[in-house]
């Protein structure tokens, strides 16, 4: 199965939403490094703000993310939200704004209000997602990655992928 069109249904829907507090979506994980496979592999990206992203937002981009799910490989699409001061001036563990994979889909389809309060706050992973998106990242859409993402130690970026 093809990816690129769930790609461009992800820029679409998020361009929509977003509009002009969108800076980027960016492609990592094993569409980046070219060795996506369908029936193993999830579709992870990250998106850039401006601006904190309010709850009626988060659930608009929560409600598009699941329609674009049902056509997404069997282990779904992995996003997060980030404010684009955080991937610039790097914090570690990083905050990010909303949260969205595979896993977490029940939660929001049982209570997507309590899901858009709670899903925030800071994750360790974030030093490897932006690590990986400045060395094979790709632009979905948006600003060029090296005005977007600033250093990330190599201590954090170790740490985010060796800790259980």
């Amino acid at each position: 199965m093809d990816y690129i069109p769930i790609l461009q249904q992800i820029k679409q829907s998020y361009v929509e939403l977003l509009q002009d507090n969108l800076v980027g979506i960016y492609v990592h994980g094993s569409i980046a490094f070219n060795c996506f496979r369908w029936e193993k592999s999830d579709i992870d990206y990250i998106v850039v703000v401006n601006r904190s992203i309010s709850n009626d937002i988060k659930n608009e981009l929560m409600r598009e993310t699941l329609l674009i799910s049902k056509v997404a490989p069997p282990n779904g699409l992995e996003m997060s939200v980030v404010l684009k001061q955080h991937c610039r001036n790097f914090e570690y563990p990083t905050p990010y704004e909303l949260h969205f994979s595979h896993t977490h889909k029940d939660w929001y389809e049982k209570n997507p209000t309590e899901y858009c309060e709670k899903m925030n706050g800071v994750d360790i992973d974030l030093a490897a997602h932006f690590t990986i998106i400045k060395e094979v990242g790709i632009v979905l859409y948006g600003e060029p990655i090296n005005s977007v993402f600033g250093v990330i130690s190599k201590e954090y970026y170790f740490d985010s992928i060796t800790a259980i």
